[in-house]
């Protein structure tokens, strides 16, 4: 009888034990994902933008002016609309021309982009956009001065769209955001490469 005792004794006591190591292991696996779904969130592109202040970007484009890139930008905004970030990515390679992106809020906290690449149409939509959205009526007569007046319509299965156009000899104009394709035309009509006022391009150096 002592020996039953003592048997079914240690076996209670390693149950505890293992109970107990089961909470704990339990309390660091939601650490964990708890931790992985903070950083997620700060590595996402779906982070929340509405508390990102207005910039001046036309700053921004006269830098650029007066070194002689030419940028597409949005002459004007729709009301209430803001620019909040304007990024100009290092060059890549000799001859090459920087990768220029305008983020901007709607009226109504909604993202908006505009990018301007040395990439083709379907490799930008497929970065930002969808790898297969659906094309959809195009626009015509649309654009400002300097820009391709004819741009392809997408729309991908979440609800994004997006327009496409040419812009100079190997560069490509992406516009898109999950807002109305009326709303997106608007945004394409205020677009503009021209020269802003008192700008004046840097002489190339002499070789």
């Amino acid at each position: 009888m002592v020996a039953w005792w003592t048997s079914m004794s240690e076996r209670g006591g390693r149950y505890e034990r293992s109970f107990g190591g089961l909470v704990g292991a339990m309390v660091v696996a939601v650490i964990i994902v708890l931790v992985l779904v903070v950083a997620r969130g700060l590595l996402s592109s779906d982070v929340d933008n509405t508390d990102r202040p207005a910039v001046d970007y036309l700053e921004n484009v006269e830098q650029l002016q007066r070194s002689d890139i030419g940028v597409v930008y949005p002459a004007t905004l729709p009301s209430g609309w803001s620019v909040t970030s304007v990024d100009v990515a290092d060059i890549e390679r000799p001859g090459a021309l920087p990768a220029i992106g305008f983020d901007l809020l709607t009226d109504d906290d909604k993202y908006v982009g505009v990018k301007v690449e040395q990439e083709s149409a379907e490799d930008l939509l497929e970065e930002y956009v969808d790898e297969d959205p659906a094309e959809t009526d195009p626009l015509t007569d649309a654009g400002g001065p300097g820009l391709a007046t004819d741009w392809a319509g997408w729309e991908d299965d979440g609800g994004d769209r997006a327009f496409t156009a040419t812009y100079g000899e190997d560069r490509t104009v992406l516009v898109f955001g999950a807002v109305s394709a009326d709303e997106l035309a608007d945004l394409v009509g205020r677009l503009t490469d021209a020269t802003l006022p008192g700008v004046t391009p840097q002489a190339a150096p002499s070789s």
